[in-house]
């Protein structure tokens, strides 16, 4: 065998491992309070310690972030996720809406983990890319350098 097809095989093997990594390597991994948080896929799902899946995000949701922080400062943790989807709004649309919009669109949703996760509220699109999402000093953080507190029912730009 020459040594060029010696490298293309190398280079074939390496590039099918690569894929494979891609594919099916989490994006993100979250161990939390016995339940274990994957993002693969623009899909999130939850399982337990047998690895039996208790939850997962809703067909049609593509998931690019998440985290589990206090948002709304009530004591007790929310899971809050970057959602694409579908429609500007959910299935209640604002009183001077028609119709729903039917672009794809970035969505903050959070939701309540206990007893299992439950929507507790959602943003209508957003109108940008959500890259990262963090908390900090009681703020949501979104992309480094927007920080978001919230208010009596929705998130208030605070910096």
């Amino acid at each position: 065998m020459s040594n060029n097809v010696k490298i293309l095989i190398a280079i074939s093997i390496l590039l099918v491992g690569f894929v494979c990594a891609i594919m099916f390597y989490p994006k993100q991994a979250v161990s939390y309070e016995g339940r274990y948080f994957v993002l693969r896929r623009n899909v999130l799902s939850i399982h337990d310690d047998d690895d039996d899946l208790i939850w997962e995000s809703e067909e049609g949701f593509k998931v690019s972030n998440f985290m589990i922080a206090d948002v709304d400062n009530d004591g007790v943790d929310e899971l809050i996720i970057s959602v694409w989807k579908e429609g500007y709004y959910g299935v209640d649309l604002p009183f001077w809406e028609e119709d729903n919009i039917q672009d794809l669109g970035n969505h903050i949703f959070v939701y309540n983990l206990i007893p299992d996760p439950e929507m507790q509220w959602g943003s209508s699109t957003i109108g940008y890319t959500i890259k990262s999402l963090d908390f900090q000093d009681g703020n949501m953080v979104i992309n480094g350098d927007e920080y978001w507190q919230w208010g009596d029912f929705h998130f208030e730009r605070v910096k």
